[in-house]
């Protein structure tokens, strides 16, 4: 792999999210990812393929928005039908409806894992399936995971939260790896233009 493919991999992003997580037997994280895996050609696929067109029109949006407002306009419509899509698939309204009715909170995110808050701890290589919406973009994932690690808060950053645990996803497919990484790269793009539009404004 080549070093900026492992740069677009590995770099992190914070983000506010709504997030739930179930844990799982070692027959159910296995069991479960081989569902997804014969899911990838038809539902799943297809919303991994939407998702990511979702997200290279947001970072055109961002990127080409504020130069030329009409077009601007149009990638926001043409965002917001995908929208309309992406909520009509089987069961993406349910699992949104259940996370909007969690408390937010801000996590580590990248291609290959994230860290978040828990109130208890957890065992080191338990499995999980993890779901989480992503603020204040309403987008969501939803990944098989194994905790990594797990350690008691030791700053006030975490709030409410007594613990706070590292994952490393599994079973993702290409499209949805993809997908993740078109998210992350046009989440750190826009704060990127923030930082250079507040240093131009100072200068």
């Amino acid at each position: 792999m080549s070093t900026k493919d492992e740069r677009r991999r590995s770099f992190r992003v914070k983000e506010k999210v709504l997030l739930s997580f179930k844990p799982l037997s070692e027959d159910e994280f296995r069991k479960g990812i081989d569902r997804w895996r014969l899911r990838a050609g038809g539902v799943s696929g297809l919303r991994s393929r939407i998702l990511d067109l979702d997200s290279r029109l947001d970072e055109t949006l961002f990127r080409y928005g504020s130069d030329l407002p009409g077009i601007g306009e149009i990638v926001k419509l043409l965002n917001e039908k995908i929208e309309t899509v992406i909520e009509a698939l089987p069961d993406f309204q349910d699992t949104r409806n259940d996370l909007v009715m969690r408390s937010s909170q801000q996590c580590e995110l990248s291609s290959e894992g994230m860290s978040f808050g828990v109130n208890e701890p957890m065992q080191e290589g338990a499995r999980i399936l993890v779901r989480f919406l992503v603020l204040p973009e309403n987008r969501l994932f939803e990944m098989f995971a194994r905790v990594i690690r797990s350690k008691p808060v030791e700053t006030d950053d975490m709030g409410p939260f007594s613990h706070r645990v590292g994952v490393e996803f599994h079973g993702m497919s290409a499209a949805e790896r993809e997908n993740l990484i078109q998210h992350l790269f046009s989440k750190q793009s826009a704060a990127l233009r923030r930082r250079r539009k507040e240093a131009e404004a100072k200068s």
